[in-house]
């Protein structure tokens, strides 16, 4: 914008630029000041300039705010100075209109602020760096990934490439041609080599920055979280399938090969009643006896063998406590037991089987309920022996669940296998409650 003016500040002159910006015909500002037609966002601006031209005859680069016709605030960069008009002292202004160039100026320093808010607040791992690897600037994550410190970068001992294993260079080299085409990279998993030789996996993204083109910013995320909760998934799943196939096989020895050799032993006693002693038959029978007594026995260390090796080294209740605890270890899912410690000796039986209950139930809550809480009560009292194990989870209607699904009904049938019994109390949307009452004569 071009203006000229009288020394006291009336308008001589003005180009189309200046009636474009600020919205007044031409014909309107001839003869007028700035004040006149309140161009002055902030008066005592008016006054600072006049000063510098009385004292200086120059004004150079100075920004100050201009109201237009419509008022709206417009930021104007410019300069002026006292020239000879026809002998007469004449003010020759040009001003540039900055008010876009300041307004994203603005926004690109709040968006820097809240970047480097991000950067120093170390909830993610940052690292700038040139295009050959050297490592310019790093925050405190991703250098405690790495085991690197501060004074590592600044004296340029940290080079990205030579710190990344060679199976993982050429998606590195992807990378860099991404950025120089398109100024970003899609994120990628690799590793890097720690200070102690160590390795750790990470995801990383990478960004071209605006002002030097040969630099890049990337975002790193430690993966050692998510791969270790993947890990002990993994555990709880292979213990789960494990100790399912040994329940399986314990209650098929149970239900089967004992169960036949219990029927063959009473028959051989009816058969030894009605068979004379000194027969050659009964010399047979005490033979068929004997074996099958003995196959009973195996069927049944058979199923001892099975007896989870923690209940005789801590316990029913210290085995029960950390079952609960390793199953719910790393999910959202919160445990709260309170299992009383047995006031007599329980058979092994019984134990093994209260604990195949609860962590069934577990199990159930973790992979069917979407439960967020799960309790475990384990009470004695001078008749029976209750636990209780309930969820807030999706819940079901027992009455339309047919069969009530292998692992209620694997529950039931050990409580039942115990003289005991099994209850299941639930609803949709109210979650589930698993009681099983022993009776203290099974323990006899």
């Amino acid at each position: 914008m071009g203006i000229l003016t009288l020394p006291d500040g009336k308008y001589m002159d003005v180009n189309d630029s200046f009636c474009r910006t600020m919205g007044y015909p031409r014909e309107q500002v001839i003869g007028q000041t700035c004040k006149d037609l309140n161009l002055w966002k902030h008066l005592e601006d008016r006054s600072r300039i006049f000063k510098m031209m009385e004292e200086t005859g120059a004004v150079r680069g100075l920004e100050v705010e201009f109201c237009n016709q419509s008022g709206d605030t417009l930021i104007v960069r410019g300069s002026g100075e006292v020239i000879d008009w026809d002998g007469t002292p004449r003010i020759l202004s040009i001003y540039e209109d900055v008010t876009e160039q300041r307004r994203i100026e603005d926004d690109l320093r709040r968006s820097e602020a809240k970047f480097r808010r991000l950067v120093e607040s170390n909830l993610i791992g940052a690292i700038v760096a040139d295009l050959n690897g050297y490592a310019i600037e790093a925050n405190d994550a991703f250098l405690n990934m790495i085991g690197y410190t501060q004074d590592d970068i600044h004296s340029g001992r940290v080079n990205l490439i030579e710190i990344t294993p060679s199976e993982y260079i050429q998606l590195d080299r992807q990378a860099v041609e991404e950025l120089k085409t398109q100024g970003v990279c899609s994120a990628y998993e690799k590793e890097y080599y720690c200070k102690d030789g160590s390795r750790v996996p990470v995801l990383i993204g990478y960004a071209v920055l605006q002002e030097n083109q040969q630099s890049t910013i990337g975002f790193v995320l430690d993966l050692r979280p998510q791969r270790v909760a993947a890990l002990a998934e993994r555990k709880r799943a292979e213990e789960a399938s494990v100790l399912e196939e040994r329940n399986r096989i314990a209650r098929e020895i149970h239900d089967t090969l004992a169960q036949v050799f219990t029927g063959v032993i009473i028959q051989m006693e009816t058969a030894k009643v009605v068979i004379p002693n000194d027969s050659k038959a009964r010399n047979s029978i005490d033979t068929a006896y004997d074996l099958a007594r003995e196959g009973l026995a195996e069927a049944r260390r058979s199923v001892w063998a099975l007896r989870p090796p923690r209940l005789d080294r801590e316990g029913l209740s210290h085995t029960l406590q950390h079952s609960v605890n390793s199953l719910t270890a790393g999910t959202t899912l919160q445990a709260q037991c309170q299992i009383q410690d047995p006031p007599y000796l329980l058979p092994s039986d019984i134990e093994t089987n209260l604990l195949r209950i609860v962590q069934e139930a577990t199990v159930n809550a973790l992979k069917h309920a979407n439960a967020s809480k799960i309790s475990v009560e384990l009470t004695f009292d001078f008749q029976a022996i209750r636990l209780r194990i309930q969820d807030n989870g999706d819940g079901f209607n027992p009455e339309h669940h047919q069969g009530l699904g292998f692992g209620l009904m694997g529950m039931r049938e050990r409580v039942q296998n115990l003289g005991g019994k099994l209850s299941v109390n639930s609803q949709v949307g109210e979650g589930t409650e698993v009681v099983a009452i022993v009776p203290l004569g099974s323990c006899g």
